[in-house]
């Protein structure tokens, strides 16, 4: 239907425009031009779509149109909107090229207390349990700032009290070892409550009497064995000197006898043998008297040793648990001390800055810096310490500018702090994995950059939007100026220059 509206349209046309009278001068073709076929697409296509009884369509019955197309002349106004859009590019490309911008560095800050903190540590470290401060805090003289953990602690003050007391116990059982043996111990009112302790000693002490008494008394056995064999042996020299007297007199008697062939010298003989064999038996049982006395007086002294020998050794072993005593109380005051300082405590009045503790359970090594404390004199002015990535610490450098913009405070509705910077620290900071393993693994190394504030508030007033240490900020550093242009350039120029030479 399309087709046969459009072939209708072209031969309507075609008749309209050989009709007389229209007021268009027509084309006037020399006479003796021969008919052509359609020598163009569109041409054919309307000779061929032309209605049933109406004549073929012609080129020429279009040249008017297309020659007014060609000659008609264009609107000025695309001509102007060209040289508009081309003198709008200059001048931006103009503009980006002459106007500069600021070049800056962003990066986090805190504000803390520009004097010099009072740093703590702790002797003996250990874990924390208690973090009961923050960063800014102000904080009085002998305040609790962090609590470390005394578990450990209790357990060595639980073990050398321990000590102690068992030590007490066995004094007090020396004591009456060394003094009143038959005496049972009296012990000190410190054991009241270690009944075990008493127990174990009052068990001790009747043991080592027993023991005591069995020594005691098989030496007083040998004493004794000894004492009868000598009381024997004197009774039985004094019996043999008795009967060496008698027979000497009768010998003495006899001789003379014999000498006179009064009495036969047989008998006389058997006399004289009875009265040397007597002698004999008194040497004889005055030389076991020496023994016996000897052996008498060695049994006397090794009883007398074996009290000489208790006695010495508890005598030494009480000086030795009375020095250890003292040491175990020494001890047991030493930890006392130990988990009374377990807590870290404001050497000043001040403000609290440079803490480095997060999350209770932190390990403190002994000696570490765990803390600081600016005094309260010094505490009023204030700096901001800003962590700068080792990408940009190469462009800082001291006296540099630089805008704080606080984070509680908006900066768009209260301003931004003017700084400068005053210190680039000279090596870079990293978080201690044994502190804080998680920030250690995530955090890269950062250089711990000061600057000073120009003012410690915001606004007009004072007394209002004051700036205290511990708040956190986002700290731009004027680095430099550069072009518009430069910004978009720079990054092609890095592009192209670090392009085909990878390996």
């Amino acid at each position: 239907m399309a087709e046969g509206a459009s072939m209708q349209s072209g031969a309507l046309r075609a008749t309209r425009d050989e009709q007389p009278g229209d007021g268009r001068e027509q084309p006037k073709l020399p006479a003796t031009a021969p008919a052509r076929p359609p020598e163009n697409a569109v041409a054919r296509v309307l000779a061929e779509a032309r209605l049933p009884g109406t004549p073929r369509a012609r080129v020429e019955d279009f040249l008017p149109d297309i020659e007014a197309i060609t000659e008609r002349r264009h609107s000025p106004y695309i001509s102007w909107t060209i040289y508009a859009l081309a003198g709008f590019v200059a001048a931006a490309v103009a503009w980006m090229s002459l106007s500069k911008i600021d070049q800056v560095a962003t990066a986090p800050g805190v504000i803390r207390p520009a004097g010099k903190a009072k740093t703590l540590s702790h002797p003996e470290g250990g874990r924390v349990a208690r973090i009961l401060v923050k960063d800014g805090d102000q904080v009085r003289e002998g305040q609790e700032l962090i609590v470390l953990d005394s578990d450990q602690v209790d357990q060595e003050i639980t073990k050398a009290r321990a000590v102690y007391l068992a030590l007490s116990g066995e004094v007090a059982r020396l004591e009456a070892e060394t003094t009143n043996q038959a005496t049972p111990p009296a012990f000190p009112p410190d054991l009241a409550s270690a009944t075990a302790v008493i127990a174990d000693q009052l068990n001790l002490w009747r043991a080592r009497q027993a023991e005591l008494l069995a020594k005691r008394t098989a030496a007083d056995s040998v004493v004794e064995q000894a004492r009868a064999r000598m009381q024997g042996l004197q009774g039985r020299i004094k019996t043999l000197e008795e009967s060496v007297a008698i027979l000497a007199q009768r010998e003495k008697a006899l001789r003379g006898l014999v000498g006179q062939k009064y009495f036969p010298e047989l008998q006389y003989l058997g006399v004289k043998k009875d009265l040397v064999v007597a002698r004999g038996d008194l040497a004889s049982a005055r030389e076991d008297l020496n023994s016996a006395e000897q052996t008498f007086a060695e049994a006397t002294e090794r009883r007398a040793i074996v009290d000489r020998e208790w006695n010495s050794a508890s005598l030494k072993r009480l000086g030795e648990a009375r020095a250890e005593r003292e040491r175990a109380q020494s001890t047991v005051e030493q930890q006392m001390t130990v988990k009374r300082n377990l807590a870290l405590r404001a050497p000043v009045d001040g403000i609290v800055n440079g803490l480095r503790l997060t999350n209770p359970g932190q390990a403190v090594r002994p000696g570490e810096p765990v803390v600081g404390v600016v005094p309260a004199g010094e505490a009023r002015r204030i700096e901001v310490e800003i962590r700068v990535t080792n990408a940009d610490i190469g462009l800082i450098t001291q006296g540099q500018d630089c805008v704080v913009k606080l984070q509680t405070y908006d900066w768009v509705r209260y301003g931004a702090l003017d700084c400068k910077v005053s210190y680039i620290a000279a090596d870079a900071t990293a978080p201690d994995p044994a502190m804080n393993p998680q920030a250690a693994a995530t955090t890269q190394p950062y250089f711990i950059v000061l600057a000073t504030l120009e003012r410690d508030y915001l606004g007009e007033d004072p007394r209002r939007n004051r700036v205290t240490p511990g708040m956190t900020a986002t700290v731009d550093l004027h680095i430099g100026r550069r072009s518009i242009m430069g910004y978009f350039t720079d990054r092609v120029f890095s592009t192209v220059g670090g392009a085909m030479k990878e390996r």
